[in-house]
């Protein structure tokens, strides 16, 4: 993160509140390399401060929890939340989302596997998704007819009513990637 009066790189949790209010008012993207250590107190940081935010890439923190996802959703401008390897992370976490980042074009939720059909179907209630990495598939297909971009790799929780459901709806479909693991009895 750097800063306009040429202060040295430091992450948002090593900074102070007051400081954090200053440097946070034109943040846009964040990555979690720049935000350090990340805990809910960081989370509730971004939340507070950071309104002009549209993409956050939080890909394998493990402080990311259903609190941290509360304060995050404050950052309604959200366009591009990666949560990839977030696996402390549930359906509640998401309802927090869903209920006020309506912009949110592009969610990863590769290896999230708290994540099921609940919390994804409470994204697709006010979805303007795009891209979908994770579980759930039914709700989604049935509301998020522009979703161009899929990702299931990993997801266990996947049955053939979800594949289905985006077979039918899902006419925009561009690009889906499957891991399949085969069982024999």
């Amino acid at each position: 993160m750097s800063t306009s009066d040429g202060a040295s790189m430091r992450s948002l949790s090593e900074i102070s509140e007051e400081e954090t209010m200053r440097l946070s008012i034109d943040l846009v993207a964040a990555t979690r390399r720049n935000l350090g250590d990340l805990t809910e107190k960081t989370l509730y940081r971004l939340g507070l401060h950071c309104s002009l935010l549209e993409e956050l890439d939080l890909t394998d923190c493990f402080g990311v929890n259903v609190t941290g996802l509360y304060y995050l959703s404050k950052c309604t401008r959200l366009v591009c939340l990666k949560l990839g390897l977030c696996t402390n992370i549930t359906d509640k976490g998401l309802y927090s989302i869903a209920r006020n980042c309506s912009e949110i074009r592009e969610l990863d939720l590769y290896r999230c596997k708290g994540i099921g059909d609940d919390g994804l179907y409470a994204l697709s209630s006010g979805c303007n998704l795009i891209a979908v990495r994770g579980t759930g598939l039914t709700g989604l297909a049935t509301r998020c007819h522009r979703l161009v971009k899929l990702d299931v790799k990993d997801c266990a929780n996947i049955d053939d009513s979800g594949f289905m459901a985006i077979a039918y709806y899902s006419r925009n479909l561009q690009q889906q990637f499957l891991s399949v693991e085969l069982v024999y009895k």
